[in-house]
């Protein structure tokens, strides 16, 4: 996928979970940080696409890694106040996304030093 698609599609992606998430939480601080988590993080799985699916892992890392942040997800969305949190629950998961997306890409993008 070219540059351009790609980057409309990650706008379009975060635009919508935003979109969503301010129908709940109407905090400009969280809504703005959902926002640039998600285009990232968009752009990048769009990029990798073996973050998402890869045929050599058989989907163990994905289960393990989408219960981990399901669980973390709604850890933060409840202790973030006396009611649960939709907005903190969903920038929970987008840091979650984030940190998965960015060290495949760190992984995949590192040359390792053949003389080691």
């Amino acid at each position: 996928m070219n540059r351009a698609a790609r980057y409309g599609t990650a706008l379009l992606v975060a635009g919508v979970v935003t979109g969503i998430t301010s129908l709940t939480d109407p905090s400009t601080e969280i809504l703005t940080g959902i926002f640039g988590l998600y285009a990232v993080t968009t752009e990048i799985v769009i990029r990798y696409p073996e973050v998402v699916s890869s045929r050599k892992t058989r989907g163990l890392p994905s289960g393990v890694f989408g219960g981990g942040a399901t669980l973390g997800a709604l850890m933060l969305s409840q202790g973030y106040g006396p009611e649960i949190q939709f907005g903190a629950g969903m920038l929970g998961l987008g840091l979650a996304l984030f940190g998965v997306s960015t060290g495949y890409w760190l992984a995949e993008s590192s040359d390792p030093d053949p003389a080691i």
